[in-house]
């Protein structure tokens, strides 16, 4: 038996309780069984019309509508079953002693029957009501998140699908530039390229990768670069041994050192560096990328790389920070996840 038939149960056969210890009070517990039999028709007809007004209500799919409308429905409901309810207790006395029936009830006696059944139908329609307000309200947030999960799962898929060109790209243009003047540092950067990729392609159906995960893939990237730039190219990686199994997503931490090879170290003829230093607390990621070179602004003050990897980065974390700035030849771009 469902919960509805259990609580429409007991809350009619409580009404009929109420009833009959009212009736037994006022007669000194000198029951008219005749009486009772028509006390009976309280819970009978109650419980058939309360479910018949609930079908109507569900048949309409009142619940749809706004909240302002549901409670004039709801009002009106209360009002009209509240009538429906004292006209259908008073058929067993009019099917069985119609005498009596036509003495005793009065308009007044009507009115006050009315207003007697108001007490109950009120509770019934005040719970049923604001249990399937809460109910909506309840659905409607899930829902709201389910759609939120599905917009942030679409825009990682998204901008991983934009990311991953773009760090492609570069790199193939690193390796373009020494197909003529060195093809053996070419073949090596194609081999180091194809092992890149082959991780790429393992974790791409992850939502995210460890950052010791992360950390060689970059290292591998770097090998690439070095053998474009030569001796001209020094970089360092510093990394603490707790942030190794921090989840970040796919290609974070690359498209940062990408960004710094591509608009910093490419640009320059003498010789560049690149810093990499990951840091993590119990609640903190902080990713710092220092390059040679000198900050070129667009209208966001980030540039395309920078504001995927803020995009993604607050998708995964929701509180995530970017700091860009220069000093001297060296420029910093510091990352902070709120994890």
């Amino acid at each position: 038996m469902s919960r509805y038939w259990i609580f429409q149960i007991i809350g009619w056969v409580g009404l009929l309780l109420v009833e009959m210890f009212n009736y037994g009070v006022n007669v000194r517990w000198n029951y008219d069984w005749k009486f009772v039999g028509y006390f009976l028709a309280y819970p009978f007809f109650g419980l058939l019309s309360s479910h018949a007004l609930r079908l109507i209500l569900k048949r309409n799919n009142v619940f749809l509508n706004t909240q302002s409308k549901i409670v004039v429905i709801g009002v009106l409901s209360f009002l009209a079953w509240t009538l429906a309810m004292a006209v259908l207790v008073q058929l067993p006395e009019f099917f069985l002693d119609r005498e009596v029936f036509y003495k005793t009830n009065t308009p007044l006696n009507f009115a006050l029957n009315v207003v007697n059944l108001s007490r109950y139908t009120i509770v019934w329609v005040t719970i049923y009501f604001f249990y399937q307000l809460l109910a909506r309200a309840s659905k409607l947030e899930i829902e709201k998140v389910e759609l939120d999960n599905d917009k942030k799962d679409t825009e990682l898929k998204l901008l991983r699908t934009q990311l991953n060109p773009h760090f492609l790209f570069n790199a193939l243009n690193s390796i373009k530039a020494l197909v003529l003047v060195d093809p053996r540092a070419a073949r090596e950067g194609i081999v180091k390229l194809s092992e890149i990729l082959r991780f790429s392609l393992s974790s791409s159906s992850r939502d995210a990768v460890s950052i010791a995960e992360e950390i060689e893939m970059v290292q591998q990237y770097l090998q690439v670069e070095k053998l474009r730039f030569g001796s001209r190219l020094s970089y360092y990686i510093s990394k603490e041994a707790e942030s190794d199994d921090v989840k970040i997503p796919v290609g974070i931490i690359l498209t940062l050192v990408e960004n710094g090879i591509k608009h910093g170290v490419s640009k320059r003829n003498g010789d560049s560096e690149i810093h990499l230093i990951v840091k993590c607390t119990k609640s903190l990621l902080v990713v710092e990328v220092k390059n040679s070179g000198a900050i070129q602004r667009d209208e966001s003050g980030l540039g395309i790389g920078l504001q995927f990897v803020k995009k993604r980065l607050k998708a995964f974390y929701n509180q995530v920070e970017i700091d860009l700035k220069e000093v001297g030849e060296m420029v910093t771009v510091n990352v902070m996840a709120k994890i």
